[in-house]
């Protein structure tokens, strides 16, 4: 059995939150961090596709909402293009054979919609400075984070 953490986290916040909630398949219900004060809590799900699917998805359509933020398509745009980007989600991985309660929950429009709106996304933040105008090279060679799924993006060979 190999553990996949997925879901509705932002790696940042989790230092300073006292609570965040993720999906593992399969795992543990509660797992207690560094903190004593931080608890995460996980929820466990059999729905492998489900879970891969949604994580990879999110990622284009975070770096496509951000795109929206850096043109200044305004919000009703970016609204626009996440619902129709989670139908598309959806649909991919239920042909794949994931269950559609996993792409509703937190590894399915819950990490999308943090992905897509939380200032703290990586992905999100690569789209709103490409929008802006600048070049994906100078994007990724200026970040001292882990580089953002921006390989999700690019056509399979």
């Amino acid at each position: 059995v190999v553990p996949i953490f997925q879901g509705r986290y932002s790696s940042p916040e989790m230092t300073m939150t006292p609570r965040c909630n993720t999906r593992k398949a399969p795992g543990q219900a509660y797992m207690p961090l560094p903190s004593k004060r931080t608890i995460l809590k996980v929820f466990t799900s059999s729905d492998t596709i489900g879970v891969e699917v949604a994580g990879a998805v999110k990622n284009v359509i975070a770096i496509a909402a951000g795109i929206c933020e850096g043109l200044g398509l305004g919000t009703n745009s970016m609204a626009a293009l996440v619902t129709r980007g989670c139908s598309e989600m959806r649909r991919l991985a239920l042909n794949m054979g994931a269950s559609p309660i996993t792409l509703s929950g937190l590894s399915g429009v819950g990490d999308t919609f943090l992905t897509c709106f939380g200032p703290l996304s990586r992905n999100r933040n690569v789209g709103v400075r490409l929008g802006k105008g600048e070049t994906l090279e100078s994007i990724l060679s200026s970040s001292r984070q882990v580089r953002p799924a921006i390989g999700d993006c690019l056509p399979s060979r």
